[in-house]
Protein backbone atom coordinates (compact mmCIF):
# COMPACT_ATOMS: atom_id res chain seq x y z
CA UNK A 1 0.00 0.00 0.00
CA UNK A 2 2.79 2.46 0.95
CA UNK A 3 4.60 1.94 -2.38
CA UNK A 4 1.38 2.56 -4.34
CA UNK A 5 0.75 5.84 -2.49
CA UNK A 6 4.33 6.99 -3.06
CA UNK A 7 4.20 6.09 -6.76
CA UNK A 8 0.95 8.03 -7.20
CA UNK A 9 2.22 11.07 -5.29
CA UNK A 10 5.49 10.93 -7.22
CA UNK A 11 3.54 11.16 -10.48
CA UNK A 12 1.40 14.00 -9.11
CA UNK A 13 4.53 15.83 -8.00
CA UNK A 14 6.10 15.44 -11.45
CA UNK A 15 2.98 16.84 -13.07
CA UNK A 16 2.90 19.79 -10.66
CA UNK A 17 6.58 20.42 -11.39
CA UNK A 18 6.02 20.34 -15.15
CA UNK A 19 2.85 22.45 -14.99
CA UNK A 20 3.96 25.12 -12.50
CA UNK A 21 7.77 25.49 -12.44
CA UNK A 22 7.64 28.46 -14.79
CA UNK A 23 4.68 30.06 -12.94
CA UNK A 24 6.44 29.88 -9.58
CA UNK A 25 9.76 31.07 -11.00
CA UNK A 26 8.13 34.10 -12.66
CA UNK A 27 6.20 34.92 -9.49
CA UNK A 28 9.35 34.75 -7.37
CA UNK A 29 11.37 36.69 -9.92
CA UNK A 30 8.84 39.51 -9.76
CA UNK A 31 8.70 39.20 -5.97
CA UNK A 32 12.47 39.33 -5.45
CA UNK A 33 13.69 41.12 -8.60
CA UNK A 34 16.69 38.76 -8.50
CA UNK A 35 17.10 35.96 -11.08
CA UNK A 36 19.41 33.78 -8.98
CA UNK A 37 17.29 34.20 -5.86
CA UNK A 38 14.14 33.34 -7.82
CA UNK A 39 15.79 30.16 -9.13
CA UNK A 40 16.92 29.17 -5.63
CA UNK A 41 13.54 29.94 -4.09
CA UNK A 42 11.70 28.05 -6.84
CA UNK A 43 13.91 25.02 -6.25
CA UNK A 44 13.31 25.25 -2.50
CA UNK A 45 9.55 25.57 -3.06
CA UNK A 46 9.48 22.38 -5.11
CA UNK A 47 11.79 20.66 -2.66
CA UNK A 48 9.26 21.44 0.08
CA UNK A 49 6.48 20.06 -2.11
CA UNK A 50 8.54 16.89 -2.64
CA UNK A 51 9.11 16.48 1.10
CA UNK A 52 5.38 16.99 1.78
CA UNK A 53 4.04 15.09 -1.23
CA UNK A 54 2.40 12.40 0.90
CA UNK A 55 0.66 14.97 3.13
CA UNK A 56 -0.47 17.41 0.40
CA UNK A 57 -4.13 17.33 -0.62
CA UNK A 58 -3.73 16.51 -4.31
CA UNK A 59 -7.50 16.80 -4.78
CA UNK A 60 -7.22 20.59 -4.65
CA UNK A 61 -5.22 22.83 -7.01
CA UNK A 62 -1.54 22.81 -6.03
CA UNK A 63 -0.65 26.25 -7.43
CA UNK A 64 -1.94 28.18 -4.37
CA UNK A 65 0.15 25.95 -2.08
CA UNK A 66 3.20 26.60 -4.23
CA UNK A 67 2.67 30.38 -4.32
CA UNK A 68 2.16 30.65 -0.57
CA UNK A 69 5.21 28.47 0.09
CA UNK A 70 7.35 30.45 -2.34
CA UNK A 71 6.18 33.76 -0.88
CA UNK A 72 7.01 32.61 2.64
CA UNK A 73 10.46 31.46 1.55
CA UNK A 74 11.07 34.82 -0.16
CA UNK A 75 9.99 36.71 2.95
CA UNK A 76 12.35 34.59 5.04
CA UNK A 77 15.13 35.44 2.58
CA UNK A 78 14.40 39.18 2.85
CA UNK A 79 14.52 38.96 6.64
CA UNK A 80 17.88 37.12 6.52
CA UNK A 81 19.31 39.74 4.16
CA UNK A 82 18.07 42.55 6.38
CA UNK A 83 19.69 40.95 9.43
CA UNK A 84 23.00 40.57 7.57
CA UNK A 85 22.95 44.15 6.30
CA UNK A 86 22.61 45.71 9.71
CA UNK A 87 26.12 46.72 10.64
CA UNK A 88 27.70 44.79 7.77
CA UNK A 89 30.80 46.38 6.26
CA UNK A 90 30.75 47.36 2.58
CA UNK A 91 32.91 45.35 0.20
CA UNK A 92 35.24 47.29 -2.09
CA UNK A 93 33.23 46.38 -5.23
CA UNK A 94 29.99 47.63 -3.73
CA UNK A 95 27.61 49.26 -6.27
CA UNK A 96 25.83 51.86 -4.18
CA UNK A 97 23.37 52.90 -6.91
CA UNK A 98 22.21 49.34 -7.47
CA UNK A 99 21.95 48.79 -3.71
CA UNK A 100 19.87 51.95 -3.24
CA UNK A 101 17.51 50.99 -6.08
CA UNK A 102 17.12 47.51 -4.57
CA UNK A 103 16.37 49.01 -1.16
CA UNK A 104 13.82 51.39 -2.71
CA UNK A 105 11.95 48.51 -4.37
CA UNK A 106 12.23 46.34 -1.29
CA UNK A 107 11.05 49.15 0.98
CA UNK A 108 8.15 49.99 -1.30
CA UNK A 109 7.03 46.35 -1.50
CA UNK A 110 7.47 45.97 2.25
CA UNK A 111 4.78 48.61 2.77
CA UNK A 112 2.24 46.48 0.94
CA UNK A 113 0.10 43.86 2.62
CA UNK A 114 0.66 40.26 1.44
CA UNK A 115 -2.54 40.46 -0.65
CA UNK A 116 -1.52 43.81 -2.18
CA UNK A 117 1.99 42.56 -2.94
CA UNK A 118 0.71 39.33 -4.48
CA UNK A 119 -1.87 41.22 -6.56
CA UNK A 120 0.71 43.72 -7.83
CA UNK A 121 3.27 41.03 -8.68
CA UNK A 122 0.83 38.59 -10.27
CA UNK A 123 -1.32 41.07 -12.21
CA UNK A 124 1.10 43.88 -13.05
CA UNK A 125 4.38 42.04 -13.48
CA UNK A 126 3.18 38.63 -14.66
CA UNK A 127 -0.01 39.66 -16.46
CA UNK A 128 -2.15 37.06 -14.71
CA UNK A 129 -5.89 37.77 -15.10
CA UNK A 130 -7.58 39.11 -11.97
CA UNK A 131 -10.01 36.18 -11.83
CA UNK A 132 -7.10 33.70 -11.87
CA UNK A 133 -5.28 35.62 -9.13
CA UNK A 134 -8.47 35.57 -7.06
CA UNK A 135 -8.78 31.81 -7.51
CA UNK A 136 -5.15 31.19 -6.60
CA UNK A 137 -5.29 33.45 -3.54
CA UNK A 138 -8.70 32.10 -2.51
CA UNK A 139 -10.46 35.46 -2.60
CA UNK A 140 -12.79 37.40 -4.90
CA UNK A 141 -11.83 39.28 -8.06
CA UNK A 142 -13.17 42.45 -6.41
CA UNK A 143 -10.81 41.98 -3.46
CA UNK A 144 -7.89 41.48 -5.86
CA UNK A 145 -8.79 44.64 -7.82
CA UNK A 146 -9.06 46.63 -4.58
CA UNK A 147 -5.73 45.26 -3.31
CA UNK A 148 -4.14 46.01 -6.68
CA UNK A 149 -5.42 49.58 -6.58
CA UNK A 150 -4.20 50.13 -3.01
CA UNK A 151 -0.85 48.53 -3.82
CA UNK A 152 -0.31 50.65 -6.90
CA UNK A 153 -1.23 53.77 -4.95
CA UNK A 154 1.23 52.92 -2.19
CA UNK A 155 3.96 52.17 -4.73
CA UNK A 156 3.25 55.46 -6.49
CA UNK A 157 3.73 57.31 -3.20
CA UNK A 158 7.05 55.56 -2.53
Amino acid sequence: MEAAVLTNTDALYERAFDDHWSDIFQFLLAWTNDWAAAEDLTQETFLRLWRNRVRVDWGTPILPWLIVTGRRLANDRFRQIARRLVGAPSPSNFDEDQYVRWLDVRAALKNLSPLERSAVVLVTFQGTPTAEVARVLNTTPGAVRAALSRGREKLGDA
